[in-house]
């Protein structure tokens, strides 16, 4: 089975959290992430959901966005990689990139851009 437009094919991570580095690739199927308490499976999905949305409260883990960065780093990176299609040139990539000064910027296919509700 093939991808299908808007899933979700890569999620990557730096400093983020827990991890140093952190790739994930799923499947075009279902995907489970599982594993014992405390390796980092929540993560996955705050990473995802810190990606995608500008409210950080969205994970239930931290009311600023500074609070994700790993202990010891100063800032962090989380990117999403999601799929257009056989109609499209390349896949949609989303990044955001924030610090412990709480500042933070997304970008879109490399691009800055803003966020707008």
């Amino acid at each position: 089975m093939a991808f299908i437009e808007g899933n979700i094919i890569r999620i990557y991570m730096k400093d983020f959290l827990t991890f140093d580095e952190m790739e994930v690739l799923p499947k075009p199927n279902l995907n489970v992430v599982i594993g014992p308490n405390g390796t980092g499976k929540s993560t996955i999905m705050c990473g995802l959901a810190l990606a995608l949305s500008n409210k950080s409260v969205i994970t239930g883990r931290g009311k600023e966005v500074c609070e994700y960065v790993k202990h010891g780093k100063e800032s962090s990176i989380v990117e999403v990689e999601i799929y257009r299609g056989q109609s499209h040139q390349g896949n949609l990539v989303v990044r955001r990139e924030f610090n412990r000064a709480n500042d933070s910027q997304f970008f879109l296919q490399g691009q800055k851009v803003f966020f707008k509700e």
